[in-house]
């Protein structure tokens, strides 16, 4: 009957938080949480034994005794902590909340004694900002309850030559990935299931020097920080869901995104400019490596119909297609950047496969036949672009490293499954 009245009093515990006596603090750890709840209750079953100061921190409404009504009083008056952790211990961020909560500013952890105590429950954003030799997490969001322990964890990206960042304007990170030197062949050969007849003739590709491209697809938070608007709705909206609903011509277009963001990179002396990636480097990125129907492995015991998930029949990468990319299989529409539940490819690169299709340099062409060999793209001046990698309204044969999804795509077309990724040269 006890826990039953503690229950109880812990729903309708949230409509006052009155002043009273004892700190309510009965676990001495500086708060008051579901665990003083829960030891007091021990403490009233008869369980455990209180010190003396125990005992005074838990006549919470300073009477002659200790009983349920204290526990009311206690739960009436539940603090929610939260845990800043924070790898290096030299990033810097911000913490807000609901109406009602100061915003908390702060470097390195906040844990133990130092964490942050609210009566106030909702949702909590963590904004980390730049710091030297590190690019910030993305902001995490959680919901706090009273009561209860919240944790951030928030770990910096350390830059090296291999990862670079590229300050947006109002300082939003963008990260770069080098891809190293090499050679691949692109396109698919005949035997491949779900080939497209614009996959061939495989052909082999040879870039003499690495470049680099986006670790993620663009964000709505990256195109609104250079251009000022954001397009997309309906289909996933939020600072970390790619962009979509833009063009080939809103994004490498005269006053486009890409101009706008390498006038910015110039002014701030950023390194070289960006561009979309050629429809090669695209294809070599996304395989990082591999030779099978996806990069992580031929998952040829499924079939590729459109909802249909299914083994990867890989041992460099167990589990499920839906481990590794967003698709039609999966619920809902386009998802955060970087959260596929297995990680991304072997060079660190996320949703080449699924979640946005995206947009590369090239012109559109029916098959390979005399297509550049070096990596360059082919015939940028034409007005149908190519689109690669499928997306989340997409079967699994659409998210296959060699499909070119078999359409034509003006360069004014806007579609709500159609994003991009940015590329560098050396």
């Amino acid at each position: 009957m006890l826990r039953i009245s503690i229950l109880t009093l812990f729903v309708i515990g949230f409509l006052s938080t009155e002043s009273y006596g004892g700190s309510g603090d009965v676990t001495g750890d500086g708060f008051v949480t579901n665990a003083d709840v829960a030891l007091l209750s021990d403490y009233l079953l008869g369980k455990v034994q209180f010190t003396p100061a125990q005992l005074t921190a838990a006549n919470a409404n300073s009477d002659t005794s200790i009983d349920i009504a204290d526990v009311a009083k206690i739960i009436n008056n539940l603090q929610a902590t939260i845990s800043i952790d924070v790898t290096p211990d030299s990033g810097s961020w911000t913490l807000t909340g609901p109406t009602g909560f100061t915003a908390v500013t702060g470097t390195g952890d906040r844990k133990g004694s130092s964490k942050i105590a609210t009566r106030i429950a909702g949702t909590y954003t963590l904004h980390c900002n730049i710091v030297t030799g590190y690019a910030p997490p993305f902001d995490l969001v959680q919901d706090v309850v009273l009561g209860n322990a919240t944790t951030f964890n928030a770990i910096y990206t350390r830059l090296d030559s291999n990862t670079v960042m590229i300050a947006l304007p109002g300082n939003v990170p963008m990260l770069l990935i080098k891809c190293p030197a090499g050679s691949f062949q692109m396109g698919s050969p005949d035997t491949e299931r779900s080939r497209g007849s614009d996959e061939g003739p495989a052909h082999t590709v040879n870039f003499s020097q690495p470049f680099f491209i986006g670790k993620y697809e663009v964000t709505q938070e990256q195109w609104r920080a250079v251009m000022g608007t954001n397009p997309a709705q309906y289909h996933g909206v939020g600072n970390r869901y790619p962009v979509y609903y833009v063009s080939w011509n809103d994004i490498a277009g005269a006053g486009g995104f890409i101009e706008k963001l390498n006038a910015h990179i110039s002014k701030t002396g950023q390194g070289g400019p960006v561009r979309l990636p050629s429809e090669a480097e695209w294809e070599y990125a996304c395989r990082a490596g591999t030779t099978t129907r996806f990069f992580f492995g031929d998952s040829l015991s499924t079939l590729d119909d459109t909802h249909i998930d299914g083994p990867t029949d890989s041992t460099a990468y167990p589990g499920r297609r839906s481990d590794y990319m967003w698709f039609a299989c999966s619920p809902g529409d386009s998802k955060p950047v970087g959260t596929t539940p297995r990680g991304g490819n072997a060079w660190g690169l996320f949703d080449m496969s699924g979640n946005i299709a995206e947009w590369c340099q090239d012109t559109y062409h029916p098959n390979y036949i005399g297509a550049p060999t070096d990596g360059s793209p082919w015939d940028t001046i034409g007005n149908i672009k190519i689109m690669r990698g499928g997306g989340w309204a997409f079967g699994a044969s659409k998210c296959r490293s060699a499909n070119r999804n078999n359409s034509v795509f003006d360069a004014n077309a806007r579609y709500y499954v159609l994003g991009f990724r940015l590329a560098r040269s050396n």
